[in-house]
């Protein structure tokens, strides 16, 4: 037996005359498992994350690098368990038992993500930075007398009452900017609803009305700073400018008489709308809008029966400008890219021209005809469009010859005169001798 020659009847043998010259070796290119001779690589067939891996363990099978062996089963890397994502095989961490993905915790048996909360009980959420199988405390409630109250929420029998974690999280807190009157919550400067000369002022008194110094008197009508005239909202109580009458808001334009708000549009001209910075007596055009024909577009918006054409408030907001990505070719609006539908050789590119049609880099124009490049003569496949080459004639393929209207490869036999073969090197459009072959 020849160095290197495997035992036919047990391949887990072979002849290494190195090792022994008088009796067979063991084969390193298989394992011995159980007596049984297992190739390296083989895999497992009962349970196929098992494999021979010489390199490791010739008598018994390795575990493949890429999976866990849990509870008898093989589970691929980063899979996770039925019906529970956070439990995944992590191969080069413990591949025997589920982990716990990063970010999650698994409580009673439940995968939970971080900060979701424990839905019968708020006051605890999943934080896997502290613990992954117990809820943690939700640090946005407040525990007030065994109740589990939102950050923010306010006490039902007493709104002016609230959770604020920042502040304490076992007792309620009185919200700051109100006062609590009579049963009743106000804001700082709520008005008493039924004498609004009177308002909260929580920096003067929590529990009782304060005087309201912002109001006019008009006509014998209390009426609170800001309050509108009911007939022209445009008018209101200003009282630090005029207390005893009406005063023109300034957030507000007087268009044909109307008030309308700064920022509010004509009714169904959105495009038109009132500034109060630049005229607060006539309509103003919406920045990025055009008004044409008594319809609004915004920029770049197409002229609908005509597409060449857009608005562009840059350039005029009363009439349509130019569609920079439309050719106008003989009065025909064709979008850029678009090819020509009878030679498609021909497209609008307005990069290049918007008034013609430009040849594309990509055909050859031979006898009239649009041709791809690479393509090559119907019945002819040596001659192709080259348009590195001459994209007005066909190119003959390196490697061919084209004579008498045929094509040849190189070395290809004249069959009616095997003398002469195709050389490119030589002539493409002749045979050349053919040196194999004396005359």
């Amino acid at each position: 037996m020849k160095n290197g020659e495997t035992d036919n009847s047990n391949k887990c043998l072979m002849c290494n005359t190195s090792a022994s010259l008088h009796s067979l070796s063991p084969n390193h290119a298989y394992c011995n498992i159980g007596g049984l001779c297992v190739a390296h690589g083989l895999e497992n067939g009962e349970k196929s994350c098992f494999y021979c891996n010489t390199t490791i363990n010739r008598e018994s099978w390795s575990l493949r690098q890429d999976f866990c062996i849990i509870d008898g089963h093989c589970v691929e890397h980063g899979r996770s368990e039925q019906n529970r994502d956070c439990k995944v095989c992590n191969a080069y961490n413990n591949n025997t038992v589920w982990q716990i993905s990063n970010g999650h915790c698994y409580i009673q048996e439940t995968c939970f993500k971080d900060l979701e909360i424990n839905s019968t009980f708020p006051c605890q959420i999943c934080n896997s930075s502290k613990d992954i199988f117990e809820f943690s405390l939700n640090q946005a409630y407040c525990d007030i007398g065994g109740f589990c109250v939102a950050d923010g929420q306010k006490n039902d029998a007493n709104p002016c009452l609230y959770c604020n974690t920042s502040l304490t999280r076992e007792n309620w807190s009185f919200r700051q900017g109100h006062c609590y009157i009579q049963g009743i919550c106000f804001e700082n400067s709520e008005m008493n609803s039924t004498f609004p000369c009177q308002i909260c002022n929580s920096s003067k008194d929590v529990y009782q009305f304060s005087s309201n110094p912002a109001f006019c008197n008009i006509g014998g009508l209390c009426v609170a700073d800001g309050h509108k005239k009911d007939a022209k909202p445009c008018f209101y109580c200003n009282a630090t400018i005029n207390r005893e009458s009406w005063s023109f808001n300034q957030d507000y334009c007087m268009i044909n008489g109307s008030c309308i708000r700064h920022g509010s549009s004509e009714q169904n001209k959105g495009c038109r709308v009132c500034d109060v910075h630049t005229n607060n007596s006539v309509w103003q055009i919406k920045n990025g809008h055009c008004y044409i024909q008594e319809s609004c577009f915004k920029d770049s918006e197409v002229n609908l029966t005509f597409p060449c054409q857009i608005c562009n408030s840059s350039n005029n907001v009363n009439d349509f400008s130019s569609n920079p990505a439309y050719c106008k070719i003989g009065g025909l609006c064709v979008p850029d890219g678009q090819k020509n539908d009878v030679q498609s050789c021909f497209y609008c590119n307005v990069s290049l021209t918007r008034g013609n049609w430009s040849f594309s880099q990509d055909y050859c124009m031979i006898n009239g005809s649009c041709i791809r490049h690479g393509s090559s003569e119907q019945n002819k496949g040596c001659r192709v469009c080259d348009i590195h080459t001459n994209h007005s004639v066909w190119q003959i393929k390196n490697g061919h010859c084209y004579i008498q209207e045929s094509c040849f490869k190189d070395s290809e036999v004249n069959l009616t005169f095997p003398c002469q073969i195709c050389n490119s090197s030589k002539n493409i459009y002749e045979f050349s001798s053919n040196q194999g072959i004396e005359h």
